[in-house]
């Protein structure tokens, strides 16, 4: 369980700069891509179905992807998230 203890305190050291900062980022690394559907499953109607996450397929045989970091700006990135 230490690594559960470590994000614990990683999480109580935030500030709403941090937030505010994560939030101007244009096209998130893949950390921050994680951290951001996270973020989505947690706090945001997620549905598989839901065509808001689905990114746009370039042929039908192109498998499912979805993208979370617009929604995840626009519905959680703010001061009321910590």
């Amino acid at each position: 369980m230490p690594i559960y203890y470590k994000a614990i305190a990683a999480v109580d050291r935030l500030k709403p700069a941090d937030v505010t900062e994560m939030s101007r980022v244009v096209s998130p690394s893949p950390g921050l891509g994680i951290v951001a559907q996270s973020l989505c499953y947690f706090f945001l109607p997620i549905d598989k179905t839901d065509k808001r996450y689905m990114v746009k397929k370039e042929s039908a045989k192109d498998p499912d992807t979805y993208e979370y970091w617009l929604p995840c700006k626009k519905g959680v990135l703010n001061s009321k998230l910590l």
